[in-house]
């Protein structure tokens, strides 16, 4: 095994003997950091880019499926730090009852992250965001 960035731990796989390697990372999600305010998030990114870290963001509204954590994966893969938004923005529903039904389970959405890898969730509450 190979430390890799402080949280990822790398290993190689081989199907068949003398063939590609494929890695499977392994990721702490003790390291992982979930935030709820935008002087939090500012703070981080900002340590982040002093730090020469290429950040990719995954925006969505929670409620992930294997989509969000490919995207989120790639993401992990392509950048040396992954942020990933769980908001739901309530302007976007024309019923409130649509909205009021929306799944939210940010405990499950954190633990999908985690073993996906990703570094940093940005949970903000709506008074957060719209400012209401």
């Amino acid at each position: 095994m190979q430390r890799y960035k402080k949280n990822l731990i790398l290993t190689c796989h081989s199907y068949i003997p003398g063939s590609f390697c494929i890695f499977a990372v392994l990721f702490n999600k003790k390291n992982m950091k979930v935030i709820t305010t935008t002087d939090e998030l500012t703070q981080v990114l900002s340590e982040k880019r002093k730090g020469g870290f290429a950040v990719g963001l995954v925006p969505t509204m929670g409620a992930l499926h294997e989509g969000h954590l490919t995207l989120v994966r790639r993401s992990v893969a392509e950048n040396d730090y992954t942020v990933v938004s769980v908001f739901v923005n309530p302007t976007q529903f024309n019923n409130k009852a649509d909205l009021d039904k929306y799944p939210r389970d940010l405990d499950r959405d954190v633990t999908m992250l985690g073993n996906a890898g990703c570094n940093l969730v940005f949970a903000p509450k709506v008074s957060i965001v719209t400012g209401k």
